[in-house]
């Protein structure tokens, strides 16, 4: 009777979907087999998740089995191709970090782990903390849906390393970029640095949202619209790459007159940083623009309407520098101009 409560115990433990099937071998051993109870098809007895797939990769419900299942779910789905893309990334990182974390049961991760992930990649303080980012959100999902009795995002305020920012462009760097970089590359050096856009909406953007004094862009990552208008130099860039007989439908355009896809220009891009020996990032134009913006004596809100920013704490991140250059600036003219009533030492009048 104990057996039987036992079995009942635990084909009740076992998903709707899920059929066990106990079949006694010609030795008089028995073996228990999982199928699924619609399709008929094997399931691995660990991960109950059909045998060959990706999911078997991990025991059923272990840190492992969250990844693969959080990156299926719609949530993953909705995000901007080009975060999906840092986020599997990120998941593929912390699959191979030390301790078998991922093998770790997911009602048993604790904060600890979250740590061990985050110090593993410490070298490089801006995958560290994409992968913080990313791990916070998966446990969300665990949380929503309630995945082991998970209650507590134990990813939530683990401090993010500092470092690993987008550095902005010298003045150095763009003139060589401009100068030697070839001409499909250097439109798109162009576009990022006077629109202030990512590289996804860079090589988005097409002619037909050219209207010949500004440019119409929809965020890839924000769905947020934004009508752009084009600085003096921008326009004559503009209107002269029109006239290519190769013009594509998008802005942007390969060596080959096509649209470029994301690894490709990434490809190519990385490719001629490395010959240039330039060391700035692509994302950096965007943090350039922003700070020129504010070095021109924009407001917040006005170079949240130029970037797509959301909050002024976004912006405060990518005009930091150039805001307290600014005021640094103002802070000795104002010592100069008061020099009869504040006086300084020099070597005239000594002490």
């Amino acid at each position: 009777m104990m057996r039987s409560s036992q079995t009942r115990c635990s084909m009740q433990s076992l998903p709707k979907n899920v059929q066990k099937v106990r079949k006694r071998l010609a030795d008089g051993t028995v073996r228990e087999y999982f199928y699924d109870r619609y399709s008929r098809k094997p399931l691995d007895p660990v991960t109950l998740q059909p045998v060959g797939s990706a999911a078997t990769r991990h025991p059923h419900g272990s840190m492992g089995a969250l990844f693969d299942e959080y990156q299926k779910s719609p949530e993953f789905k909705q995000l901007a191709p080009a975060t999906q893309f840092i986020y599997a990334r990120a998941i593929k990182n912390m699959e191979t970090a030390p301790d078998n974390v991922a093998a770790v049961r997911v009602s048993q991760f604790k904060r600890r782990h979250v740590l061990i992930f985050r110090d593993y990649f410490s070298e490089t303080p801006g995958l560290a903390n994409q992968m913080l980012t990313a791990i916070s959100r998966i446990m969300s999902y665990a949380v929503d849906r309630e995945i082991d009795g998970v209650e507590v995002n134990v990813a939530l305020r683990v401090p993010r390393l500092k470092g690993g920012e987008w550095k902005r462009w010298t003045d150095d760097a763009l003139a060589k970029a401009m100068a030697e970089m070839p001409e499909q590359l250097r439109r798109a050096l162009v576009l990022g640095l006077y629109t202030g856009q990512r590289i996804s909406d860079c090589l988005s953007m097409r002619w037909s949202a050219y209207d010949g004094q500004g440019i119409s862009v929809i965020q890839q990552k924000t769905k947020e619209p934004l009508y752009i208008p084009c600085h003096p130099a921008l326009k004559a860039e503009l209107d002269t790459w029109k006239k290519d007989p190769r013009v594509a439908v998008t802005v942007l355009a390969n060596s080959f007159g096509k649209p470029w896809t994301m690894n490709g220009f990434k490809c190519e891009w990385a490719k001629i940083k490395r010959k240039l020996d330039i060391p700035f990032q692509f994302h950096g134009l965007r943090k350039t623009a922003a700070a020129k913006l504010a070095e021109a004596g924009c407001s917040d809100r006005e170079i949240m309407a130029i970037t797509g920013h959301r909050t002024a704490s976004e912006v405060e991140r990518y005009t930091r520098e150039a805001e307290q250059k600014k005021r640094a600036l103002s802070a000795m003219k104002k010592l100069e101009a008061a020099a009869d009533t504040v006086p300084f030492p020099t070597r005239k009048t000594g002490l």
